[in-house]
């Protein structure tokens, strides 16, 4: 990586310097960390409707490389206004301390979340930030791993796509991921028998302890559906799919008549372009199936809701705060790589160390 001055729109009397991660090119095919480049851009003073902020953690998504496509429609418009393009600065989630305020309601100091440019420090629009609002001890990065798109997620597939009820079966793919380990929680306190999809033994342990009632290793069975079907053989009623492909196909043929599947994410599609289209697609007719995704975005009025439910569950010990976390904004390309080589143990975080030790004082918690 390099450690070139980006030029961007500033006021030059007031402008200071931060490190930023730009997009080199269009991410297509297999990820490589080098679509980003680290280097310099200026940041000026905030002006009306705006913040000044230090970035504190940024979170590392399956969405972020399939923004890194540049293709014209993703997410990334609909939470911003535009996409990326090659010089840009990369963006995603992120909890911010605001330095300076331009915005009514928001001081110096306030804790926000958002969508953020992969900046050390950076100038945002207020009305795309919320309030970080911290219950007892929680830690301030639970605000990325279970308080955030993340717990809405998973609530929001569980609950307002499949409708889970008592005593139904569910099958959740990435079990071990960030929403996937959530998933599983909340599943499992509604009363549902959970069988989670993971690779490898360490990752198939993980789910079992997160409560899984059994897990399918998709990396040590020669026949994915087969063992679906040995984990559910009276059937799968809701399908919560982090994956797509392959996998999808298989659980399609599991899923007993009127079953629902809550599409949350396709990562078997981001790397590969020409991946297989899906095979099974006659369960769907002769099973009457309902296959829905959805966006966490759309749910956002329903946060506090669903927060709250997600609170109680981390007091039980239903589900737990975890993080996988590297220190240096330079170390968030790599971080993005994991997710695809399945390398994670739990929700990828960058801490922004200067910004970290500045709003704590000096110390850590």
């Amino acid at each position: 990586m390099t450690a070139n001055p980006i030029p961007l729109s500033t006021d030059a009397a007031t402008a200071s310097s931060t490190a930023v991660l730009t997009v080199t090119r269009a991410a297509r095919g297999e990820y490589a960390p080098d679509v980003l480049d680290l280097g310099t851009t200026l940041v000026r003073e905030p002006r009306t409707g705006e913040v000044l902020v230090d970035v504190l953690y940024l979170s590392i998504d399956p969405t972020n490389r399939n923004w890194l496509k540049l293709e014209p429609v993703n997410t990334l418009v609909d939470k911003v206004g535009h996409g990326l393009s090659v010089g840009a600065p990369m963006m995603g989630e992120a909890i911010v301390r605001v330095i300076s305020s331009q915005a009514e309601g928001i001081s110096a100091g306030d804790l926000l979340a958002g969508v953020v440019p992969w900046q050390e420090r950076a100038v945002v629009p207020a009305a795309r930030m919320r309030l970080v609002d911290l219950h007892g001890d929680e830690p301030l990065e639970a605000h990325l791993t279970i308080f955030s798109h993340i717990g809405v997620a998973a609530m929001v597939g569980l609950h307002e796509v499949a409708r889970i009820r008592s005593g139904e079966t569910v099958l959740i793919s990435a079990a071990a991921g960030a929403t996937g380990r959530v998933a599983v929680g909340i599943a499992k306190a509604a009363g549902c028998r959970v069988i989670g999809i993971a690779g490898g033994p360490d990752k198939c342990a993980m789910v079992q302890g997160f409560g899984a009632d059994a897990v399918v290793d998709y990396k040590n069975t020669p026949d994915l559906a087969a063992a679906i079907n040995d984990a559910a053989p009276d059937g799968v009623d809701v399908y919560f799919d982090n994956v797509g492909g392959a996998t999808l196909d298989a659980a399609l043929l599991a899923m007993r008549a009127g079953g629902r599947i809550a599409v949350c994410g396709l990562m078997a599609d981001y790397d590969d372009p020409d991946a297989p289209g899906v095979r099974n697609m006659f369960r769907v007719l002769v099973r009457h199936l309902r296959i829905e995704g959805f966006l966490a975005a759309h749910y956002w009025h329903k946060r506090d809701e669903y927060y709250s439910h997600l609170r109680r569950l981390l007091r039980e010990g239903v589900i737990v705060h975890a993080a996988d976390m590297t220190d240096g904004l330079g170390t968030a390309p790599d971080q993005l790589g994991k997710l695809f080589r399945g390398a994670n143990n739990a929700k990828l975080l960058v801490r922004l160390d200067a910004a970290v030790d500045a709003a704590s004082g000096g110390s850590r918690s």
